[in-house]
């Protein structure tokens, strides 16, 4: 177990690495609905690959019942990062619709 536990530890350190580049890049003042859209949509992507690459890490270690334990662990945080931007687009659209100049902020650092 322990070349998966270190597989997966690097692959969280990078996912991190990923995420704070991404925030820290559109951190730099105020941005229209759109803006923070694209964020969340590349938030999502980089989630997308982070997972993938943790199912592709498991995969050399776990046997068929414990890949699909874990498959099942990892669907739900997709579905949880997918909703997470279904309502950013929902709350966007609400925020553009009453009021098209006002500046918004990209989402706190998660």
């Amino acid at each position: 177990m322990q070349p998966l536990i270190a597989s997966l530890a690097a692959e969280q350190q990078r996912h991190k690495a990923e995420r704070e580049n991404l925030h820290d890049e559109a951190d730099s003042g105020n941005f229209s609905p759109a803006q923070i859209l694209a964020y969340m949509e590349q938030r999502l992507s980089l989630i997308e690959e982070s997972i993938e690459r943790q199912r592709d890490a498991a995969a050399a270690y776990l046997d068929r019942r414990q890949m699909a334990a874990y498959n099942d662990m990892l669907n739900r945080d997709l579905r949880r990062a997918r909703a997470e931007l279904e309502s950013w687009r929902a709350s966007g659209s609400v925020a553009a619709s009453a009021n098209e100049t006002a500046d918004h902020q990209i989402p706190p650092r998660q």
